[in-house]
This record gives structure tokens, C-alpha cells and sequence, in this order.
């Protein structure tokens, strides 16, 4: 009898312990069911570590990570992720796979003083009141279509720090940094047949992007800068640089933190006004870089017409002259030199504004009247790079 009393309630306990395991490693969260093989997720704020979790949502779609972690943390009315970090993801829909060896978000201010998976799913504001994103990293992102790779990217990073801003005491303002590296589309993968020849005009069998943003603020006495900067090279084609130093008055800061303050209320044209007055340009840059593209270009462009690539050049030149030279001739004359010059040899072109101070946006419209006086108080300057 006590023999079988121990069998029972070892069976008993078997079963629990079996039962306890299995509920943690199924979760139902919204339209998807989550399974893991070991470790534990918690199933109202998903905080933990686990691997070989399946999600699968109920139209089919199936993701898988070999490794998951998840860690917040509530204070100050806020949640903050501290670490949200997946490995060897696979999504796969229909016929089409993605494949993403690291994904990393670290930081993440929420709007709640709780986390709740399945609450925040139907909350479609969340996203809009977050005050600071962090920062995270996708490291080695593949797709493949009907078993064929159609694109692959290195990484993308995206990096961002609060800023203190004495008079947007109510408006969340960050520093951040983008990169993309190495994003890789297959030329085969386009339907596009004139994209195609193009490619294999220019020897390249991949459409290759590499670029960087960042927007750095930079709070001052009586006003606060921002220098955005960004750069896109097309690889084998060209690069694009673009440099923007923008800033406003403290002044027409205090009013615009006063306007998105109040519930509902609608920015008036004079509120708009006055916002614009205090806005402040400081300097703008822009180069292009050719390598290869303008050629191709310049050649294509002169064979629809029917002429000779000499003649194609003197065309846009006409047309730049009636366009710009009617309006402002002696800008016209200063930078068609470098123009014509970019335009027949390629290399480079740049064209930048550095005012000797500060120019306040409003100044813009008497801009339109003297173009010429413009570019002379802009500080235009147009300059050709030789290849």
C-alpha cells in the first residue's frame, strides 16, 4: 500500500511539474502564439531569456529566433528597455524569407509606467509619445524571394542621446546618428529591364547603398543650431553629400513649446509668423560626386536628341543660362565656369552657402526679389573637383 501510494503521488508530481513547464513555453500574445524550448519569458511584459522561440501569428506568418532576451524597467512613470536582444532570426511568409543574424535596442523610453505586451498592441499613440529611442543595431539582414537572395545589408544602426533644451522643456529633443552599410539588391531581382541595363552598362551585377545621417543640436546663448549632415554613395555610381546648419531664437522656441502645449489648440498664421522671423540659417553645403554615372547619363541624354555629347553639354548650359541667368546673370556668370566644367569631365561639384552671420528665415522672401544680392549675402560659392 505505501509502495503505491509513492507511485501515485510521484505520478502526481510528474505531471505537474510537466503541466508547469509546457504553460511556460506556450504564451498567447494578441494574434500570435509564442513557444520556446528553455529558459522563461514572462507573459505580461515578455522580460526574459529564452531559446529557440517561435512566433506564429494566426495568417501564417512564422518568425524564429535562436536566442531572445528582454529586460525592462519601470521608473519614473516610464519604462525603460534596458536590453532587447534576438539572434538568428528567420521570418518566413508564403514563399519569402528574412534572416537577420543580431538585432539590439537598448534604452528604450516608453510612455508607461508598466509594460504590458498586450495592452500597448492596441494602443495606437504609444509610439508617438516615446521621448528617447536609444539605440539598436540589425546586423547581417538577408531576403530571399522564391529561394533566390535578392538583398543583403551589413548593418543599420541608429544612435540617439536626450539633449537639454532650456526653452523646449516640453518637446523631447535628441542627437542622433544613422548608418546603413552595405545594402546589396540584386540587379536580377528588378523587373525593371531599363534599371538593368543601366547596371550592366556600369559593370555592376549589385545596386550597392552605403549611408549616414546624424542631426547634432547645439544649444547656445540666445539660440539653439542644428547641423544635419548626410551622406549617400551609390557604389560605382556617385555620392551625395548634403550638410544643413539651421537654428531658432530662444524666443520663437518659448513659443513653440507654448503652442504644442495646449490641448487641441490650432497654430495660428500669426503664431507661425513669428516662429519663422526667429528662424536662423547659418550655412548649407552640397556635393556630388561622380563615378561613372554622369557619363552614362550625359551619353544616353545626347543620343535621345541626336547629337554629340559636346552639343548635349552646350544644351544644358542654354537652358541653365535662360532659366537662372535671366534672373540673377551675375551668379549665372560666377558659377557656369565650374558647372560646365562638372558637366563635360565629371569628378566633382560643390556648391555651398556660408553667410558671414546668421541669416533670419524671413530674409528669404525680399532673397527672391535680388537673387544676385542672394547669393552674395548667402556667401554662395559654386567649385569643381577635377576626376
Amino acid at each position: 500500500m505505501k509502495n503505491l501510494t509513492n507511485f501515485w503521488l510521484g505520478l502526481v508530481l510528474s505531471v505537474m511539474i510537466c503541466f508547469t513547464a509546457n504553460a511556460n513555453e506556450i504564451l498567447r500574445v494578441g494574434d500570435a502564439i509564442i513557444t520556446y524550448q528553455s529558459g522563461y519569458i514572462d507573459p505580461q511584459n515578455l522580460n526574459g531569456k529564452a531559446r529557440d522561440v517561435t512566433i506564429t501569428a494566426d495568417d501564417g506568418a512564422v518568425v524564429s529566433f535562436d536566442e531572445y532576451h528582454f529586460k525592462t524597467k519601470s521608473e519614473n512613470g516610464q519604462t525603460r528597455v534596458e536590453n532587447f536582444n534576438v539572434k538568428g532570426v528567420v521570418l518566413t511568409e508564403d514563399q519569402d524569407v528574412l534572416t537577420i543574424q543580431d538585432f539590439s535596442w537598448k534604452d528604450l523610453v516608453l510612455p508607461v509606467a508598466d509594460f504590458d505586451i498586450n495592452a500597448l498592441m492596441f494602443d495606437d499613440n504609444f509610439l508617438n509619445q516615446i521621448e528617447d529611442f536609444g539605440q539598436f543595431s540589425v546586423t547581417n539582414v538577408d531576403f530571399f524571394e522564391d529561394g533566390q537572395q535578392n538583398l543583403h545589408i551589413d548593418l543599420i544602426a541608429f544612435d540617439s542621446a536626450m539633449v537639454d533644451i532650456p526653452n523646449l522643456p516640453d518637446i523631447p529633443v535628441q542627437n542622433v546618428a544613422i548608418s546603413l552599410q552595405n545594402m546589396a539588391i540584386a540587379v536580377d531581382a528588378s523587373q525593371d529591364q531599363d534599371f538593368q541595363d543601366m547596371m550592366r552598362s556600369l559593370n555592376l551585377n549589385q545596386f550597392v547603398i552605403n549611408a549616414t545621417s546624424s542631426s547634432i543640436v547645439d544649444v547656445q546663448s540666445d539660440r539653439v543650431d542644428n547641423k544635419i549632415s548626410t551622406v549617400v554613395e551609390f557604389e560605382g555610381m556617385g555620392q551625395i553629400e548634403l550638410d544643413i546648419d539651421i537654428g531658432m531664437l530662444n524666443s520663437s522656441l518659448q513659443i513653440l513649446n507654448a503652442a504644442v502645449t495646449q490641448t487641441d489648440a490650432e497654430i495660428s498664421d500669426e503664431l507661425v509668423g513669428l516662429m519663422f522671423s526667429g528662424g536662423l540659417f547659418n550655412a548649407m553645403r552640397l556635393k556630388l560626386e561622380d563615378q561613372g554615372l554622369l557619363d552614362l547619363i550625359m551619353i544616353e541624354y545626347a543620343q535621345e536628341l541626336g547629337i554629340s555629347r559636346a552639343e548635349a553639354v552646350n544644351m544644358m548650359m542654354d537652358q541653365l543660362a535662360i532659366t537662372m541667368g535671366s534672373y540673377a546673370p551675375l551668379t549665372f556668370a560666377a558659377i557656369a565656369p565650374e558647372v560646365r566644367g562638372f558637366l563635360e569631365n565629371g569628378g566633382g561639384l560643390t556648391v555651398a552657402f556660408n553667410p558671414p552671420s546668421p541669416t533670419v528665415f524671413s530674409s528669404f522672401l525680399g532673397f527672391a526679389a535680388v537673387p544676385d544680392t542672394a547669393a552674395e549675402a548667402l556667401g554662395l560659392s559654386v567649385d569643381h573637383q577635377a576626376p
